[in-house]
């Protein structure tokens, strides 16, 4: 088991080095993956979506379930660049806003 846990960290943090913009292309290729050949748990993401957003017509439910997913593989290969993604860089990439609210509290 220890061997298989090594061998993954290591492909994924090779993976973490590529640049961004690598990263987002293969977001893209998830998502087409995801989305249109598996369909990962659609059915519930769209009652959910239906359920929480009555009033939307189908049309704008299935566009923000296709966001949502876009999303949600964006996502997942920003979570793995963070293995090797620099502070500055970091800082870069993330705003805080109300941060001086949390400090006060």
């Amino acid at each position: 088991m220890k061997i298989l846990y090594y061998l993954t960290y290591a492909v994924l943090w090779l993976f973490s080095l590529l640049p961004m913009w690598v990263h987002y292309l293969i977001s893209d290729g998830i998502y087409v993956i995801v989305y249109h050949l598996v369909g990962y748990r659609k059915k519930l993401v769209r009652k959910n979506l239906s359920d929480s957003f009555p009033e939307k017509s189908e049309a704008e439910i299935i566009r923000i379930e296709k966001d949502f997913y876009r999303w949600f593989c964006d996502y997942f290969v920003e979570t793995i660049k963070l293995l090797t993604i620099s502070r500055q860089e970091l800082r870069r990439r993330m705003v805080f806003k109300g941060a001086e609210l949390v400090n006060k509290l």
